[in-house]
This record gives structure tokens, C-alpha cells and sequence, in this order.
């Protein structure tokens, strides 16, 4: 029966399918409550069962539609002077990040992943702040690092949120800063995709499928903003990026 929907599609099975869409969709409330996260969760929770190529495609398209989704309620609260430092190096960033997804060997890509995940974790729950006050030199590293890990496996936004965070900057003002940096640098991800022959229709299709559960979802993360503790919601997230990674790991290291 899925044989007919299976060539238009890269998953194998209407389970797969309604296993990605959870995903998601879980992934999209975090997304529309705090401003990120959406990338990291979809990429580490099926990175070892999907082919990570498809997934990272179909995540950056996502993130486009989220951001125009989402632009509307954060515009007021953008701080361009950071966009304009992140963004510049960051598109350098994602050109090569775009290279090393396209020829990199699997099982170092999900080491890699898993690895900064790791880190992400460890240094967001050491509540590292920096005590000089933020650099031109700190945004343009941070965005060619996010830029990197954003073209090669959709997951820069989550260190970019970190790095901000740590610098002290108001949670609304990253939380609108990053969906207006996503929605600048991923078109960027695209063209270098095309270059790379990293795009297909299944990777369209499946998109178009899975929209409607991450809409639904932005939704009840908007809301869930106003009225859910972000601390406690930020911890719940770290937590599941480190067992993802530590799944991810075993899954190469042992299997």
C-alpha cells in the first residue's frame, strides 16, 4: 500500500512517516516558544535511522517556512546590529558546511553531530557567561561556526542561541534575531545545495507533508511562550539533545 506513495517520499513506511511528523511537530513547540531548537531535535532524533543528507535538507527548507511563519510577531524585537555581524560570516560558514554534507562518510557526519551536541549541552548547562562585554569578533565567529554546522548538518542555530545567551543578550531579542537569521542565511544553503546535487523531489515532497504538523506545532510554542517557564523548558531540550547524541554515538562507535 505505501509502495504507490513511496517514490515521492524518503521514508520506507507510513510508520517511519507518522514517526517523523511527531517529531516535527514536538520539535516546532520548542521552536515557536524559545526561537530555535527545531533544527537540533529533528536532525538528532533521526539521524540514526534517516539518511542524514535528506533530513538536513528537508530541516533548512522547514526553517524557512517557520521563520516567514513567525516573522510577523518578532519584528519589533530584532537587534539588526547583531543580525548583520552573525549573518555576513555565517553565509561564508554555510557554503563549506554545504561541501562537507555533500561528500562527507556517514559515520563521521553523525559523530560530528553528536559531538557538538555534546558540547552544546555541556556548555549551556555550565551557565558560562562572558564577562567582557560582546565583540564584533565574537558575533562573526559565532555565526561562521553556525554557519558551518548550519550547512552541514542544519544545527548551527542552537550554538548561535547559546552563544548569545551566554553574552547576556534578552531572551525575546534572540529569540526574534534568530528567526530572522534563519530566514536571511538559509536561502544561502540552497543555491549551494543545487551546486552540490543535494536536492531531489522526494526530499519536496516529504516537506510538504510534514508542514502542516510543524505549523500546528509554532502555534502551541507561541503560545506556550507566554505562559511556560523558558528555563525550564530550555532544560528539557538540552536533556533530550544529550541522550539523542549519546544514542548517536553508540549507534556509530558500537554498531
Amino acid at each position: 500500500m505505501f509502495s504507490a506513495l513511496a517514490e515521492y517520499l524518503f521514508v520506507d513506511s507510513y510508520s517511519q512517516l507518522a514517526l517523523l511528523a511527531a517529531v516535527v511537530f514536538l520539535a516546532a513547540i520548542v521552536r515557536g516558544c524559545i526561537g530555535f531548537g527545531f533544527s537540533a531535535l529533528v536532525v538528532a532524533s533521526t539521524s540514526f535511522w534517516l539518511e542524514v543528507k535528506y533530513i538536513v535538507v528537508m530541516v533548512i527548507l522547514m526553517e524557512i517556512i517557520a521563520s516567514l511563519f513567525m516573522l510577523r510577531n518578532v519584528k519589533l524585537d530584532v537587534d539588526f546590529k547583531i543580525l548583520k555581524a552573525l549573518a555576513i560570516t555565517a553565509i561564508i560558514g554555510n557554503i563549506i558546511g554545504v561541501l562537507l554534507l555533500a561528500n562527507l562518510n556517514p559515520a563521521i557526519h553523525q559523530v560530528l553531530i553528536s559531538v557538538y551536541l555534546l558540547f552544546i549541552v555541556i556548555f549551556s548547562l555550565s551557565r558560562f557567561t562572558f564577562k567582557k562585554p560582546v565583540t564584533q569578533l565574537r558575533l562573526n565567529a559565532a555565526g561562521l561556526f553556525a554557519g558551518l554546522y548550519d550547512g552541514m548538518a542544519a544545527i548551527g542555530g542552537i550554538f548561535l542561541a547559546s552563544i548569545l545567551t551566554s553574552s547576556s543578550f534578552p531572551v525575546r531579542t534572540i529569540r526574534a534575531t534568530a528567526v530572522v537569521y534563519f530566514f536571511i542565511v538559509e536561502p544561502t544553503f540552497f543555491v549551494s545545495a543545487y551546486f552540490n546535487g543535494l536536492l531531489n523531489q522526494e526530499i519536496f515532497y516529504t516537506t510538504a507533508i510534514l508542514i502542516l504538523p510543524m505549523l500546528i506545532g509554532i502555534i502551541y510554542g507561541s503560545k506556550l511562550f507566554i505562559i511556560l517557564s523558558e528555563k525550564a523548558l530550555k532544560r528539557i531540550v538540552l536533556i533530550a539533545l544529550s541522550c539523542l547524541s549519546i544514542i548517536g554515538l553508540i549507534k556509530v562507535l558500537v554498531f
